[in-house]
């Protein structure tokens, strides 16, 4: 758009900064699948921009972009009760295929310790970078005292680490286990500077890109939903495959009848020998099985075959 997307302390309050803002979201959010969470700066920046938003009326346009909305801290004292309550819709929302958004705060509940994992939340879209308070006493005193009794790490230094650290936390709700996947969407102008990359966790460094313009970015995350859905249907459907009632395993069966068997009286050794090699090499494949299928039943069966085979191998010696 003709404004640029900058969260500093003085650009906050400016409404064409949160017009701005709103048609960004409306733009990425139909793009995203599932559940997509959406932090600011502060709960002050959260509060003014959303009422701006529902005096415009564009609060309709962005709602209905998903099937349940939900802000951190609005209405009801947010305890403990209260937030698991406010999940259980937010979940449901997303389980009923339409999706959902919740709108959080760096620092606040929903960016520690909240497990939003696979669909919980497939985006994770940050409005800026969360600066403690510069007006905040503790924080004034803090930076003094950091300056005048820290060898390394001075004033200016600990009030950045403590931005990027609130940042980083809350980054890290959208990627929970290895075959998890989400897109982190960053709607601030200064994440494209120089030297903002080593700010990052280390785990999201190497996949960071800055594009020249919104189409790019549009295409981009189109991209990376279309393949990361293939990617889930072929998963399931290897899953499904593997879940299968597994049939018996007959490690004998390869050698069983064959002219040359452990009974053979001609030369034992030789044949002894040559029937523990086939042994193993069955087994090897047959452990192979078992480390994709991941099946107990599956592993029982091999096991009882091992067995056998070294009885069968034990009676012939």
């Amino acid at each position: 758009g003709n404004v640029a997307l900058d969260s500093t302390f003085r650009n906050v309050d400016y409404f064409l900064y949160h017009d701005e803002l709103a048609k960004t979201l409306l733009e990425y959010l139909p793009i995203c699948p599932d559940g997509a969470l959406v932090f600011f700066p502060s709960y002050s920046a959260l509060k003014k921009i959303i009422g701006r938003w529902k005096a415009t009326g564009i609060w309709k346009e962005i709602a209905a972009t998903k099937s349940g909305v939900f802000v951190e801290g609005e209405g009801v004292s947010d305890t403990q009760k209260h937030l698991e309550g406010t999940m259980k819709k937010y979940l449901s929302c997303i389980d009923s295929g339409h999706g959902a958004l919740f709108f959080c705060v760096f620092r606040g509940k929903l960016s520690e310790g909240i497990d939003f994992r696979d669909k919980a939340a497939r985006a994770v879209i940050i409005t800026g970078i969360p600066y403690p308070p510069l007006k905040d006493l503790k924080i004034k005193l803090k930076r003094q005292y950091q300056d005048n009794h820290s060898q390394g790490l001075k004033g200016d230094m600990w009030y950045s680490q403590q931005a990027w650290r609130a940042l980083n936390q809350a980054l890290g709700r959208v990627i929970r286990h290895r075959d998890d996947f989400g897109a982190i969407i960053l709607l601030d102008k200064r994440f494209s500077r120089k030297g903002v990359t080593q700010n990052l966790s280390k785990w999201m460094r190497h996949s960071r890109r800055v594009y020249s313009s919104p189409m790019d970015t549009l295409q981009s995350l189109q991209e990376f939903f279309y393949s990361h859905k293939e990617k889930v249907i072929k998963r399931k459907r290897v899953s499904s495959d593997s879940c299968e009632k597994p049939q018996k395993v007959d490690f004998f069966k390869k050698f069983r009848g064959n002219p040359t068997t452990v009974s053979n009286s001609h030369q034992p050794d030789i044949v002894i020998k040559d029937n523990v090699k086939r042994v193993l090499q069955t087994t090897i494949e047959s452990l192979v099985n078992i480390t994709e299928a991941k099946n107990s039943k599956f592993l029982t069966s091999v096991i009882e075959n091992v067995k056998g085979i070294l009885t069968e191998i034990n009676q012939a010696t």
